[in-house]
């Protein structure tokens, strides 16, 4: 989607393109995505904040309110980062039908319970927004058909 917003040719305001112009803006978008956006140094933050900056002034795409988007993108980025880099522990306890265990995320100062009911905060925030995403990828898509369909 990074590479479909830097399109310029989604955005000239002529219908009639120069093939040439619109084979050499796709060579460079391989090369932007094989090499910058695939690369290991472009972490996720550096990509949202991409998106956002690149959303806020694209032309399609004035009167989308992106601000939940990008909040919530962040916040399956922190998700990520706890799993990746915070300590989990267990921790045995007794109940009725023998011991059972509960693990916690370790933040130092306090402890998180991976249980179902965080599991399930973030299967909705995941699933909400991958359909945000989904949505901003549709009006791209839809708005180049428009152009294609009226040519």
């Amino acid at each position: 989607m990074l590479v479909e917003l830097i399109d310029p040719v989604k955005t000239v305001n002529s219908k009639v393109v120069d093939p040439s112009l619109t084979k050499a803006v796709e060579e460079l978008k391989l090369i932007v995505n094989a090499t910058w956006l695939k690369s290991r140094d472009t972490n996720m933050r550096l990509k949202i904040d991409i998106l956002e900056k690149t959303t806020r002034y694209h032309p399609l795409l004035k009167v989308e309110d992106l601000g939940k988007l990008v909040s919530n993108l962040h916040e399956v980025h922190n998700i990520r980062n706890n799993f990746a880099h915070r300590m989990m522990f267990i921790r045995q306890k007794k109940t009725e039908e023998g011991y059972d265990w509960d693990v916690y995320l370790d933040f130092g100062s306090r402890e998180e319970l991976l249980d179902a009911t965080y599991f399930k905060k973030i299967e909705e925030l995941y699933t909400g927004t991958m359909k945000q995403l989904e949505d901003l990828t549709r009006k791209l898509t839809a708005e180049k058909k428009d152009e294609i369909t009226k040519d």
